[in-house]
C-alpha cells in the first residue's frame, strides 16, 4: 500500500473471514455431535492445536 494508506481494512476482512469459518465449523460440529461434553472436548482440542501452531510460528 502506498503513502498513508494502511492494512487495516485488509486485516479486518481477513479476521472477519477467519471468524466466519470458525462459526461455520462450530455450527457443523454442533449438527453432527449431540453430546455436549464431546463437543466441548473437541473444541478444546482445536483451540489447543491452534494455540500450539501460533506459538511455534511466533517463536
Amino acid at each position: 500500500m502506498s503513502y498513508e494508506e494502511g492494512w487495516g481494512v485488509v486485516a479486518m476482512v481477513g479476521l472477519m473471514s477467519l471468524g466466519l469459518v470458525g462459526l461455520l465449523a462450530d455450527f457443523i460440529l454442533t449438527l453432527i455431535i449431540k453430546n455436549k461434553k464431546i463437543l466441548n472436548g473437541i473444541g478444546i482440542l482445536i483451540a489447543i492445536g491452534f494455540s500450539i501452531m501460533l506459538w511455534i510460528e511466533l517463536k
